[in-house]
Parts: structure tokens; sequence; C-alpha cells
């Protein structure tokens, strides 16, 4: 008996399947559709459009095209689900596409059912636009957005013809400019300079010269910096060698700089803007080790001009090298130029610059891409505290009373004593050294610490002396590590990590041990240091 309700249930089973659409629809049931109505063609590029209004009775699932083509008959279905983007549920729209002529089809649409069953047919003709109209189209797919003193232009070529966008506007001189790129592709365009509110009219054209209708597009362009990719090198003095090139200053890259020829110690170049801009600020940035040693850049001096003949001086300053990023970003009367020539002046023979930046903006410094980075070198830091402290070991200098172990240096505290741990050194020629204090105690980390004034960039030494091992002349060469610091007369803070030069150097930091302190490398120099220590490195 239970086979027998199986055989049976299979049966059931294979005829309720048989009467069953694989997307679920019940079909044993289904009547033929009604006829389309509303039945219309229209021509796009090797393409047709096909809109109607599905049928209102039976049931309608697809509507086939037929038509002959190359003595064959080509069949096509189109989908109930083939909706309208404009009218909705009940109509249809669809492009049939890959038709490379002009031809006038005549097309046959007959509605059916899931089951298959037909409803009315009718016919239809229609032909697809020539390729050569594409260019109708493409300034109808025109997109603006705004950058500063400026914006882009975008537009789509969905059919991937040859056309010419042809985008026309006026420039901050009033000035009509006209831009086209020829492409088969989807593209964008940059355009400026202009500072108001600006009408963009976009054209397309073919070979032929035929031309679409005008699309009038409207745009309130941005300020802020100036985009580097409007930005060339126009002139220059020098450059060193290859990989230090004056396009290094345009990368937005602070690993590449230009390094100027090794004669000088006066260099420039001058940056094409494009065409004419307002601009208010620039900002000149050295390299990132460039802080004070070796030739760092001692003046600079920025001009602007709109002919590259004619130039005004907008900033002539002495440059502050102890600094990366802060305080080399300039403003200024708000100047209509295109070309700005920057003229730096080093400390020895060459120079540096990483980075070169325009800007046109009522607050220049926030528009900067480094402002955090210029933000936190200003922000207060806690060994900025001049406060002298009991339980601190601090440095000083102390020639053990020999009389020899100070060489072509003056040293002394001030007169009225309100740091006990300042000091002046005045070097009287080269080589200028003495030793400082033998550590009291263990050194607390291997981070030196200090604030300092001094009138020039000098290279400073320590040569590493352990325990009681400071004898006549200091150690040896090949023991010493090189810092330096920046011409500066406000006080500044010194922090360097010096965990590595102890282990090259087998310097153990333990109660005893000393440094020779060289300062320098000529006469005239006059140090200051305040608060010299020894402490822990920062995890």
């Amino acid at each position: 008996m239970k086979k027998y309700i199986l055989i049976l249930l299979a049966a059931a089973s294979l005829l309720w399947a048989c009467d069953e659409l694989e997307n679920g629809t019940r079909t044993g049931s289904l009547t033929a559709p009604g006829a389309l109505s509303n039945v219309e063609t229209s021509a796009r590029i090797g393409s047709v459009v096909f809109t109607w209004d599905n049928p209102t009775s039976g049931d309608y699932y697809y509507t086939m095209v037929e038509f002959q083509r190359g003595g064959e008959t080509v069949k096509h279905k189109i989908s109930r689900y083939a909706v309208s983007p404009t009218k909705g549920e009940g109509h249809t729209r669809y492009i049939y596409e890959g038709f490379n002529d002009t031809n006038t089809y005549t097309f046959t649409l007959t509605p059916y059912s899931a089951d298959g069953q037909a409803g009315p047919s009718q016919t239809v003709t229609g032909a697809a636009e020539d390729a050569s109209y594409a260019y109708k189209y493409v300034a109808e797919t025109v997109t603006v957005e705004p950058e500063v003193e400026g914006a882009i232009v975008s537009w789509v070529n969905e059919y991937h013809r040859e056309v010419t966008v042809n985008v026309s506007y006026k420039d901050l001189t009033g000035a009509t400019v006209t831009k086209s790129v020829q492409s088969a592709a989807d593209g964008h365009i940059s355009i400026g300079a202009f500072t108001d509110p600006t009408q963009i009219t976009v054209t397309s054209a073919n070979d032929a010269g035929q031309t679409s209708e005008p699309t009038v597009v409207s745009v309130t362009p941005k300020t802020g910096e100036i985009p580097v990719g409007r930005m060339a090198i126009n002139e220059y003095s020098d450059f060193w060698q290859t990989g230090y090139e004056l396009k290094n200053v345009l990368d937005r890259n602070m690993d590449t700089y230009w390094h100027t020829n090794l004669t000088g110690p006066y260099h420039w170049f001058i940056v094409d803007l494009g065409y004419a801009h307002k601009v208010n600020a620039v900002e000149v940035i050295r390299r990132k080790t460039d802080a004070g040693y070796g030739s760092p850049l001692k003046w600079v001096k920025v001009s602007v001009s709109i002919d590259d003949e004619n130039w005004t001086v907008v900033h002539d300053e002495e440059y502050d090298a102890s600094y990366l990023y802060a305080t080399h970003l300039w403003t200024f009367d708000e100047q209509v130029c295109r070309y700005i020539k920057v003229e730096v002046t080093s400390e020895g023979s060459w120079a540096h610059v990483a980075e070169f930046l325009a800007y046109y903006s009522a607050d220049a410094k926030s528009a900067s891409p480094y402002a955090d980075e210029a933000a936190a070198e200003l922000a207060p830091d806690p060994d900025d505290d001049p406060t002298v402290y009991p339980d601190v070991d601090y440095l000083y200098p102390d020639n053990f009373g020999q009389a020899g172990w100070v060489n072509n240096l003056n040293y002394y505290q001030a007169d009225d004593r309100s740091n006990e741990t300042e000091w002046t050194f005045e070097t009287t020629g080269g080589d200028s050294w003495m030793p400082l204090c033998r550590l009291p105690n263990d050194a607390a980390g291997a981070m030196l610490v200090f604030q300092y004034k001094c009138t020039a960039n000098i290279m400073c030494e320590f040569f590493w002396c352990n325990e009681n091992g400071f004898g006549d002349g200091g150690p040896a060469g090949g023991r010493e590590t090189t810092f330096n610091l920046s011409k500066t007369s406000e006080w500044k803070t010194f922090k360097k990590d010096f965990t590595n030069d102890w282990k090259t150097h087998g310097w153990s930091g333990k109660k005893g041990c000393t440094v020779r302190f060289d300062i320098g490398d000529g006469a005239g120099v006059t140090l200051v240091v305040r608060n010299m220590r020894w402490q822990a490195v920062p995890q």
C-alpha cells in the first residue's frame, strides 16, 4: 500500500511540475495576452528604441520582435520587465542595439504569455541613427564639478564614436576661452581661471562640422590651493643631476626635491600657472633633511608677473630653516598673475626645495595640505618649559681644571644667574670644543634635550668618552656623532635620540661618562644653551 501511495504522489508531483514555470508562476490557466498599444520606434546611434504600452488583458510575459535582415529572419525577445524609466510599470522601453546601418526595417511585434500563447501581432517601421550623429548626444551628458579658480567639466560618450567637445567660458580677465577635446571615450577637462560664478557652454561636433545644441551650465569655483596639475616649470637657473630636477617641486612628494648645482649661493626657478590666476599666498618647503646643516636655505624672494617680463615682489625675507613646514607659507595682497618666480639664497653653494604651492584663499594656511604638520611644529612642547627642576641632572661645560681642555672657545654664565643651567659659548676659531661635565648619576635615557639660541647655522659634534675616559685633547676620531643647530634669535628646543650612537660607540651613559662638545667650525658664533639633559626616549 505504501508503495502505491508513493507512486500516486510522484505522479501528482510530476503533473504539478508540468503546470509550473521556472519563475514559480502557474501556467495551467493562462490566457493569451491582448494587443500592444501605442507602439513607437525612435532612432539612436546603432540602435532602435522601442516603446509601447503593455496589454491590459490576458497574461502578458514578453514580446517577440521579428524582422528580415540580409535574407534571414531575426528574432528577439523583449521581457515585460523592460520597464520605461519615465512612465513606469505597464509601459515598456527597450533599446535594441547592434545596427551598423541606417536602413529602415519592418518589425513584427507579437505579445506572448509565459506558456507560449500568442496575442495579436502588429508591425512598425524603424531605423538606427547614423554613427556620425553621435555628437548630438555627448554635450547633453555634461556635468561640472567646481575646483579652485575653475572647474572640471566631464562628459559621457556612450556610443564611443569620435567627437570633438568644445568648452567655452570667460576667464578672470574677461577674455573668452575655448578648449577642445577630441575623443571616442568618456572624458573631462580642467578649466580656469575664474573666481566668480561663471557660465560654461559646451557643444559637441563631428568631423563634418555638424554641431550639437549647446548645453549651458553654471559653476561657482572654490578657493584654496591652486591645482598643481595646471603648473609647469617655465625657466630655471640650474639643477644638480638626474633625479633632482625642478619638476620635483610640483610632484607633491616630500621625498623628492630640487637640488641645485654646487655653485651659488643664488638659484631660481619660474612656475607657469598655465593662465592668469588670482594669487594671495605661496609656500616654499625645504627638503626634509635640510634643517640647519649642509647648505640650508637662507633667504627667499618671491615675485609675480602676468607676462614673464614685468615683476612685482610679494615676499623677500630670511628663511627659517629650523622648521620643515611652519612659517614657510607667506600671504600678500591679491595679485593677478600667470608666472611666479622663486629666488633662493643658501648658506652654502647649493640649495634644496621639496615643494612649491600657490593659493587663492581667505585662509591659505588652513588650505595647505601641510597645515596639520605646520600646526604640530608650532604646538607647545613640554620640553620647551624653561623651569629648572632640582631632581634633574643637567649638563654644563667643565674642563676639569685642565687649561688645555678648551679649544678656541669662551664660555660663561649669564650675569644674573637667573637660570643656573644657562651657558653661553663663543667660538674664537676653527675646531672649537670643550668637555661637558661627567655624569653625576647614570643617564636617565638616550634622548638629549636642550633649549638654545644661535647666531648661525652650525654643525656640532659629541665625542663619546666613557667613565674617566677624557684625556688631554679629548677622544680620538671615529667616536663622534654630528648634529645640527639652526640660526635663531628665539629659544628653540633641540631633541635627538642617541640610542643607536650609544651602541655604535660603546658609550654606556653610566655615572662618570662625559662627551667632548664641538661647536661649529669657525670663529664668531655665539651659542646659548640651557636645560641640557639626558632623558628617557618616548615609547
